[in-house]
């Protein structure tokens, strides 16, 4: 049985990445790919949150209140977010999580490249990603890991990085596209013994990613 950081990391796949990405774009044009987030902005800004909270997602997959200890997740995303520790303050904050913090060693944000440029789109994505993160698996560390941008250069090289760091025991990319041919090819990059990885499966319900 997978343990519970693996367990939660399922959480991400509900608002993943997606981008059309044409067959024709085969593994020497690779660098060609470039995710977006499709994050979509509805209805009015409300004093309180909506949807599921945390403590209903854990009971719909019968998740423990805790759990996590020991664990390291890393989470891939694009672009610098210079609000995410404020973003999951105000999170945790809201659903009663113990603070997650840079200062306490709780999560830590790892830019690939130096002066990445912010995207408030992806933003929203690694505010998403982070804070459910922490919210099914409040007792692991989390390591926020910014690729240069949105390529498929970059995105790998930041697979790279958390699959050969030491500790890391979930790998999350919440971001992807068609399949194609040749894809096999890039499999080197999701081989890991001590990690496991946990790709988006999609936004629009159907067809493979």
């Amino acid at each position: 049985m997978p343990n519970f950081a693996r367990v939660g990391f399922v959480m991400l796949a509900l608002a993943s990445v997606t981008v059309p990405f044409a067959p024709a774009l085969a593994a020497p044009r690779f660098a060609a790919f470039k995710a977006h987030p499709p994050v979509h902005i509805v209805g009015q800004v409300t004093a309180a949150p909506k949807g599921l909270s945390p403590s209903q997602i854990k009971m719909a997959y019968d998740l423990p209140a805790s759990g996590g200890s020991g664990s390291i997740i890393a989470i891939i995303d694009a672009f610098h977010d210079a609000n995410i520790e404020h973003d999951l303050d105000v999170f945790d904050t809201q659903f009663k999580f113990a603070a997650c913090t840079i200062k306490n060693g709780c999560i830590e944000q790892h830019e690939m490249s130096s002066g990445i440029k912010t995207n408030a789109g992806w933003s929203y994505e690694t505010s998403l990603d982070v804070e459910w993160a922490h919210a099914m698996a409040p007792q692991a560390k989390i390591v926020l890991i910014e690729a240069k941008s949105g390529s498929g250069t970059d995105l790998l090289a930041a697979v790279d990085y958390a699959r050969k760091r030491a500790g890391v025991t979930s790998i999350s990319m919440s971001w992807g596209g068609t399949e194609f041919s040749d894809e096999a090819t890039y499999d080197v990059h999701f081989a890991s013994s001590t990690a496991t990885f946990f790709a988006s499966s999609g936004d629009d319900g159907t067809g493979v990613e």
